[in-house]
């Protein structure tokens, strides 16, 4: 594992040690993201910083040897690199949901309309939710683990980021269905 500080390095520093570290960018991720630089969405919270430097977001990003974890929030910004060898495995868990809609609630036409649960949620009143589980995506070494919140992507557009890469065969999937309470 190597730590990245990236507050006042430039971009060819990062660079170079993704070359020197990971194999640098896969051919794939350096024409399909030229913006961006991986999967976002994901916050981790350190239970360990002041109070207002405990969130963080972070984006992961694919390379030819290993995986990067961007780190950054208004104080810090940093890149953790991980080789493939070092990652023992992958699990995405989402608990059930337990929801009751109303009749002609969003969510219930977009549901009738086929659209999954994971976009149709985001429609759901607060009187019609019961109960509401976070995603978590968990990365173990033999050393560390980082546990990330998906706030603002879903566990199956992470899960299919992970299969489109050469560490699928660490993923684990923990994905419960949730629970339509009808009246």
């Amino acid at each position: 594992m190597k730590i990245i500080d990236l507050a006042n390095k430039s971009n060819g520093f990062a660079e170079r040690h993704i070359r020197e570290y990971c194999g640098g960018r896969t051919i794939q991720s350096r024409w399909t993201n030229l913006l961006n630089k991986g999967v976002g969405g994901l916050t981790f919270i350190d239970s360990e910083a002041r109070e207002e430097n405990k969130k963080h977001r972070v984006i992961i990003s694919f390379f030819n040897d290993g995986l990067g974890f961007y780190f950054r929030n208004i104080y810090r910004n940093r890149l953790i690199l991980l080789k493939t060898e070092q990652i023992k495995s992958i699990e995405i868990v989402k608990n059930q949901d337990i929801i009751r809609p109303f009749s002609f609630s969003l969510f219930s036409i977009l549901a009738s309309a086929g659209v999954r649960y994971s976009t149709a949620s985001a429609y759901l009143t607060p009187r019609e939710i019961i109960k509401e589980e976070k995603a978590t995506c968990t990365f173990r070494t033999d050393e560390h683990f980082f546990n990330f919140v998906l706030e603002k992507t879903t566990p199956e557009k992470l899960a299919s980021g992970f299969k489109n890469s050469p560490i699928a065969h660490l993923l684990k999937e923990n994905i419960h269905s949730p629970k339509i309470i009808k009246k």
